[in-house]
């Protein structure tokens, strides 16, 4: 019996990609990326899961993407995810030079969503 096209059966990309994002992340197409987040891509979108749970930020983290992971960062992808096996972007990063966008990313996002308030000291 041959395999359908996405089936779990299929061997490649085909297995796994679910968005164009993740399409554009996997393979390193920064200019798709950039174009994507430029005229249609929401919040939402950004922080789609494929089947193993992994975001386009992981996936492009994972494959060494840095300047995919850069953008993808700078338009407020959420790093707090978890993909099923409970990894991270940081954590499945294929480089410290990539581990150190998202560390740096993830504390921009903790210092924009931690309240300020005004010493009263």
């Amino acid at each position: 019996m041959e395999p359908t096209p996405g089936s779990s059966d299929m061997p490649g990309c085909a297995t796994w990609q679910r968005t164009a994002l993740m399409i554009a992340a996997r393979h390193g197409q920064d200019d798709v990326v950039a174009r994507a987040l430029e005229t249609s891509c929401s919040q939402p979108q950004l922080d789609v899961v494929d089947e193993s749970g992994n975001t386009a930020v992981m996936i492009a983290a994972r494959e060494g993407h840095g300047k995919v992971v850069q953008a993808l960062v700078a338009a407020g992808a959420d790093l707090s995810i978890r993909n099923l096996a409970g990894h991270t972007a940081a954590d499945v990063a294929s480089t410290d030079e990539i581990r150190a966008v998202i560390v740096k990313g993830e504390a921009q996002a903790e210092a924009i969503l931690r309240p300020s308030y005004p010493s009263r000291f």
